[in-house]
């Protein structure tokens, strides 16, 4: 399988993920970018395809450099600002109450780590793609009718005669 392949059979198992709610279309929109940066980085030859069998080490691509998903939120390798954060995730009400992302989103948190949220949640959909990605190829290749006669036929001719 070409990288081109496997990147546009993850890019339609992230467009097939459920997105009925702003959250859920705002992890999708984060999951998105995050193929294209795995397609940018396979196209620049910083990874591998092989690389993205291991699935901590997709992660530790993803988080180019950061410790977690906190830490890449609140370094800046996401959306910086509260308004842009509030519009990526929110519903219109959500966007009312919370003036355009000017007050907090709650009483525990800062957007940051509303953001930093979605994007672990993020991760986990484009993980997701990516082990049925490789669990499709994988799989062998169906057989026509003509080639399992063949070796049905060939199986007797083998078989011992008693």
């Amino acid at each position: 399988m070409t990288k081109e392949t496997f990147i546009n059979s993850v890019r339609s198992e992230i467009e097939s993920a459920r997105s009925r709610t702003y959250w859920e279309r705002g992890v999708n929109d984060y999951a998105s970018r995050f193929a294209d940066d795995l397609e940018e980085w396979l196209d620049g030859n910083y990874i591998e395809l092989d690389d993205l069998r291991n699935l901590n080490r997709l992660e530790k691509i993803l988080l180019n450099g950061a410790n977690d998903w906190n830490h890449y939120s609140w370094s800046g390798c996401s959306l910086c600002y509260n308004s842009q954060i509030a519009e990526q995730l929110c519903t219109p009400s959500e966007l009312k109450k919370t003036r355009n992302g000017e007050r907090q989103p709650n009483k525990y948190e800062d957007w940051l780590d509303v953001q930093a949220r979605a994007l672990r949640q993020a991760y986990l959909l484009v993980q997701r793609a990516v082990r049925n990605t490789w669990n499709r190829m994988s799989e062998p290749e169906p057989q026509s009718e003509e080639i399992k006669k063949l070796s049905r036929m060939l199986g007797k001719m083998l078989l011992p005669r008693h």
